[in-house]
């Protein structure tokens, strides 16, 4: 009897694990956003000629065909990153790896006003370096986490499953972080 294929995780829960995928949505949505503000904000009519324009009404012609053609890149990209995960979870084989080191990298966030004095909030990134063996090559791989490692249960020394796709073995997924329940 052969186990169910794995379920895809909803388009929400894929922006929020999925970073490429993020970034794609954001950029899209960011550049809708700037075509659709332009078109909105500039004059019906043309000025008259000899007229002296400002720089928004000369580029009112442009900014909106840049970031409708930005738009469309980042929708072919967010399509394309979206098939290439459903690919490689339902498609891949589960493998198991170790945890070899997690990096962190802080960096120190903007100072709001809900932060108290003197103080500074960070922002912290994962990496979560990954020795694995795959059809009898040992393999390392160096992947983001979108969450705090105790998320994933991605601790150092720790074995983790992952998702490699035959054709793509150098890029292998984390099980938990798509797959998880949290």
């Amino acid at each position: 009897m052969n186990p169910a294929p794995p379920t895809i995780p909803s388009l929400p829960s894929l922006f929020w694990r999925d970073l490429p995928f993020k970034r794609a949505a954001n950029t899209m949505g960011f550049m809708l956003m700037v075509g659709v503000g332009f078109l909105l904000v500039t004059p019906p009519n043309p000025p008259p000629p000899g007229v002296d324009l400002s720089f928004e009404i000369a580029m009112s012609k442009w900014v909106p065909v840049g970031a409708f053609t930005v738009a469309a890149v980042a929708a072919l990209i967010l399509l394309r990153r979206y098939l290439w995960v459903k690919k490689v979870l339902t498609e891949g084989t589960t493998i198991k790896g170790k945890v070899e080191d997690m990096e962190v990298y802080e960096r120190e966030a903007n100072h709001s006003d809900t932060t108290p004095a003197f103080q500074r909030p960070t922002i912290r990134s994962y990496y979560a370096v990954i020795r694995y063996t795959w059809k009898g090559e040992d393999k390392k791989v160096s992947l983001k986490l979108p969450n705090s490692p105790s998320v994933y249960g991605t601790f150092k020394g720790h074995e983790v499953d992952l998702i490699v796709l035959d054709s793509a073995p150098n890029k292998p997924l984390i099980r938990n972080v798509y797959l998880g329940r949290f």
